[in-house]
């Protein structure tokens, strides 16, 4: 099966850039390191029809995505499946990682809007 995707733009995250992509399916995720010299990615499933479900993912990907570059993100054991990981952080830091994931989504999301329009067109069509 081919996989679909469409690099939506890349956007401050903080003081770094992250690259957004849609693509199949309704899962989400981040690469901190998705290839030598690439920029670091978030993933979005696409195919869900509510813009909201969308948006919740990419929530949740985007302060995953802080919290990890804050460095307060931790596996509890050598366990792959996401429910292994706890956050530790103070205020301050949860504070730092809401404006850096705010940051984000203001900018990403007039974008995103209009990916996910013409993604949805070319699924229709």
């Amino acid at each position: 099966m081919r996989r679909h995707q469409i690099v939506v733009g890349t956007f401050y995250i903080g003081a770094e850039q992250c690259q957004l992509v849609l693509r199949d399916g309704t899962g989400a995720e981040f690469y901190v390191t998705p290839e030598d010299g690439a920029l670091p990615r978030i993933k979005v499933g696409a195919d869900d029809a509510d813009w909201a479900h969308l948006i919740s993912r990419l929530l949740h990907e985007a302060m995953e995505f802080a919290i990890e570059r804050a460095r307060c993100r931790f596996e509890r054991c050598a366990n792959t499946d996401q429910g292994g990981y706890v956050f530790v952080l103070d205020h301050v830091a949860f504070t730092e990682c809401c404006e850096r994931t705010g940051e984000f989504l203001a900018s990403a999301l007039p974008s995103l809007a209009d990916s996910w329009k013409k993604w949805r067109k070319m699924r229709a069509g």
